[in-house]
This record gives C-alpha cells, sequence and structure tokens, in this order.
C-alpha cells in the first residue's frame, strides 16, 4: 500500500514538475518572438534612408498593426517624432534578463525532473526537446481539437518519461529521450494532417472554431470581461487559462464581435506626425 501512494505521489511530482518547465519555456518562446519583431525598425529605417522607394504612411500603418504592442509603441514615437532605440533597448533587456533567469532557472528544473543519477547532458537535450516542441506547437496548434487533446497526450508521454529515467539505477535514459521526442512529433504532424490541414481546406470559413487570418485560434481569454488585462506588454496573460467561445456570455460575444470590426481593435498604429496628421484634417 505504501508503494502505491508513493508512486501515486511521485505521478504528482513529476506531473507538476513537467508543467513548470513547460510554462518557463512557453514564456521563453514567446517573449523571443516577440522581441524579433524589433528587426523591422531599422528595416524601414533603412529602406525610407538610402533608397528612393520610401514607405509611405498606409504601408507603415499595416507594418506596424502586423506587429502588434510593439507596432503600436512604433507609432506613437513616429507621431511625435521620437527615436525608436528605447524601444528596441528596453526589449532586448527584457530579453537578455529573462534569459539568464532561465539559465538561473535550469538547475532548478534539473532538480525537479532528474534524480543524482542520470547521464550527462540528458537534462540539457531534454529541455532543448522542450522549447522545440513549445515552438511548434505555438504555431501549429490552432483548431479546437488540437488545442484540446494534444497537451494531454503530450503531458501523459512527458510525465512516462520523468518516471521511467528516475526509477532505476542505470535505466536507458537518451534511449528513452529518442522514444519521447518521436512520439511527441508524430503526435504533432498527426495533429497538423487530421485537424489543422482539414480546417484549412475543408472547414467553414466562417465559423467561429475554424481559424483564420483575423481568427487564428480558437481559444480565447475574456478580455471584456478582465479588469486587470490591458494592451501592453503582458506576459502573465500566457498563466490564464484558454475558454472557447461557446462557453462565453452572450454579451461576451457581442462585444467580441463588436471589437473584431474594429479594424485596429482599438489601437491607433498611424505613423504620421501630429501636426501633419492635423493639417490632414
Amino acid at each position: 500500500m505504501w508503494k502505491f501512494f508513493t508512486g501515486i505521489l511521485q505521478i504528482i511530482w513529476y506531473t507538476f514538475a513537467y508543467g513548470i518547465v513547460s510554462l518557463i519555456n512557453a514564456l521563453f518562446i514567446r517573449l523571443a518572438l516577440k522581441c524579433s519583431s524589433l528587426m523591422i525598425f531599422p528595416m524601414i529605417s533603412f529602406q525610407n534612408t538610402f533608397t528612393r522607394s520610401r514607405l509611405s504612411y498606409n504601408h507603415q500603418r499595416l507594418i506596424y498593426q502586423s506587429m502588434g504592442d510593439i507596432g503600436a509603441l512604433g507609432a506613437l514615437h513616429d507621431r511625435h517624432r521620437r527615436s525608436k532605440i528605447t524601444i528596441c533597448c528596453a526589449y532586448m533587456f527584457i530579453l537578455v534578463a529573462y534569459y539568464l533567469m532561465f539559465l538561473a532557472c535550469s538547475y532548478v528544473l534539473t532538480l525537479m525532473c532528474f534524480n543524482s543519477y542520470f547521464t550527462q547532458s540528458l537534462n540539457d537535450a531534454y529541455f532543448f526537446y522542450q522549447n522545440m516542441i513549445e515552438l511548434s506547437a505555438f504555431l501549429f496548434i490552432r483548431t479546437r481539437s488540437s488545442i484540446k487533446y494534444f497537451p494531454k497526450y503530450l503531458t501523459i508521454a512527458n510525465v512516462i518519461f520523468l518516471v521511467y529515467v528516475n526509477s532505476y539505477m542505470y535505466p536507458c535514459q537518451f534511449e528513452a529521450l529518442n522514444v519521447l521526442q518521436t512520439f511527441s512529433f508524430l503526435m504533432l504532424v498527426y495533429f497538423i494532417n487530421r485537424y489543422e490541414y482539414e480546417s484549412v481546406n475543408e472547414w467553414n470559413p466562417f465559423g467561429t472554431w475554424t481559424p483564420s487570418e483575423h481568427n487564428p485560434r480558437c481559444g480565447y481569454i475574456d478580455v471584456m470581461g478582465n479588469a486587470n488585462y490591458s494592451i501592453g506588454f503582458d506576459i502573465f496573460t500566457l498563466g490564464r487559462p484558454l475558454r472557447f467561445r461557446e462557453s462565453f456570455t452572450t454579451e461576451s460575444q457581442r462585444n467580441n464581435e463588436l471589437l473584431q470590426q474594429e479594424f485596429n481593435f482599438g489601437v491607433n498604429y498611424d505613423p504620421r506626425p501630429v501636426n501633419r496628421a492635423i493639417r490632414r484634417q
């Protein structure tokens, strides 16, 4: 009986450890992708300064809109004729600080996921696998079925791997990691082929469950009913659970539809200077 409860506690602990590893890696992936759009600013500046084909304000507005929060800040600086070096430096400092924190957490994550007897560099290989699977899931997992089932299968496989490598003195650790990686990417390919590819080509393009350019995913955060939500650099929204549209109230769905009718979602991406915009009006 004691071994049974010990096994249950071990499964709970490794499930918690995998959740922490997945959360930290997901934050790092999203932060890196968010900061990657900073390279657009020097590209626009180079084209407007050293080439004859200067981008129009409308073209820049479309580019800034595709950049999200960073684009909104860039448009604000353009309207007031300010340099965007402060934006780039601020986000780069955030990325460097989080990367240093990520490296510092690797020691704690190793203690949580592995015991004292593990093959050299197994932890680094496992964390690299976590980065790759988080990036792949962030880019390709969009439909309702994939969001619902893919994380569950992935969690079960990772818990089985962690329990196995910590239950024996000399387990086949790298072989087990290869099996885990193969299974994970096969599951990813299966969900892409079964749901993601089919949703783009065969599903109803006007359905709320169908991914599209304006509706990239089917899981949402009820921002209209959350007083703590704000437009800006808010990485803590990653820890908030997503809900499907059918679970929202009628009022929330109506507000979401009204919000989607706004092309800019209430954010001003116009880069025209303030004086010039006033003269044009």
